[in-house]
């Protein structure tokens, strides 16, 4: 791998500049940019890339504005428009110790299953959760598909929901269909009510995957 590395720092002679071009300017992805080292005759594994970007600490991010982002040119519909709206208004109206949920955990919880979530932490915790996840990510461009955040700004951390509850529907773990970009913010505001934005969410998905 050091020999690799040093090969290509002696064919490359800006290749931190380059590496910086494919992710950002080129919205390449690591595999992508694995591939393309390798179609030139190096033997460049995934890691190996990553693994680059993290030790010069070349900026990784990719830019998601314009045409880039996926809401570029779009809108949501009028009655879309007015579930998200609905469903902020909701949120306001349940936060802290005004939400019937309020401080019940464990078996005071409504949601309560009586302790048996080892199946879905291991799941949560697997390489299969970790790749989709991004994959959906990916789809969705790093976008919030309520609000718009990008994973971009300030504490634009993002998630991925369960449209349809692990709880109600094990099958659907890994569909894509099933899945949706959330920001934190967003995220949160769906619990307790995960039954309740199925359809909205579900439009949505369909919308502007074009499904």
């Amino acid at each position: 791998m050091k020999k690799e590395v040093k090969k290509l720092f002696e064919d490359f002679p800006n290749l931190i500049d380059l590496l910086k071009k494919l992710r950002q300017s080129d919205e390449m992805s690591y595999e992508s940019i694995s591939n393309y080292f390798n179609g030139l005759g190096y033997k460049c594994s995934r890691k190996l890339i990553e693994r680059l970007y993290k030790k010069y600490k070349i900026d990784s991010k990719r830019t998601r504005e314009g045409n880039k982002n996926s809401f570029y040119n779009k809108s949501h519909s009028e009655e879309t428009k007015e579930k998200i709206s609905k469903n902020k208004i909701a949120g306001e109206k349940t936060k802290g110790n005004k939400n019937p949920m309020f401080g019940k955990k464990g078996i005071l919880s409504p949601v309560w299953k009586g302790g048996n979530s080892s199946r879905q932490v291991y799941f949560y915790s697997s390489p299969e959760w970790a790749s989709k996840r991004f994959e959906i990510m990916s789809m969705d461009c790093f976008t919030c598909m309520l609000c718009g955040e990008t994973a971009n700004k300030k504490n634009g951390f993002l998630n991925v929901h369960h449209i349809i509850p692990l709880s109600v529907d094990w099958e659907q773990r890994l569909e894509n269909n099933n899945l949706i970009t959330l920001c934190v913010s967003c995220h949160k505001n769906t619990f307790g009510k995960e039954q309740e934005m199925i359809s909205l969410f579900q439009d949505i998905v369909r919308t502007h995957r074009r499904l």
